[in-house]
């Protein structure tokens, strides 16, 4: 029988109580700090607002009851339909073993660092 095992990320939430106070910034300098020491770095940002979708086709897919749509060429995206905006279940789509996270002030996962 094989065993699979999925270690569990580091988290790091950067919050503010407010916007534009550099949360982004501080962010961006630890992630190129971890790149450079050779870590693999996944990012969560939460969006104040609902983003569009200007790609027609992944829109279209999704109108038509797609639940999940992967859209790539040089990068990829991904839209998921119908989901939740908590970060437990965004940290379940990286597979890294650090994320850095922008946002989430609700949420108790993770180390908090507050800008």
């Amino acid at each position: 029988m094989r065993c699979c095992f999925t270690p569990i990320p580091y988290i790091v939430k950067f919050i503010s109580a407010r916007s534009s106070v550099g949360k982004t910034t501080v962010a961006s300098f630890i992630l190129r700090e971890l790149k450079t020491r050779g870590f693999k770095v996944g990012i969560v940002k939460h969006a104040a607002s609902p983003v569009v979708l200007e790609e027609r086709d992944s829109k279209r897919y999704l109108e038509c009851g797609a639940d999940i749509v992967v859209s790539s060429r040089n990068l990829a995206v991904i839209y998921l339909k119908n989901h939740r905006d908590i970060l437990e279940d965004a940290v379940t789509y990286l597979q890294t073993p650090v994320v850095i996270v922008e946002g989430f002030r609700e949420s108790r996962l993770g180390d908090t660092v507050l800008v």
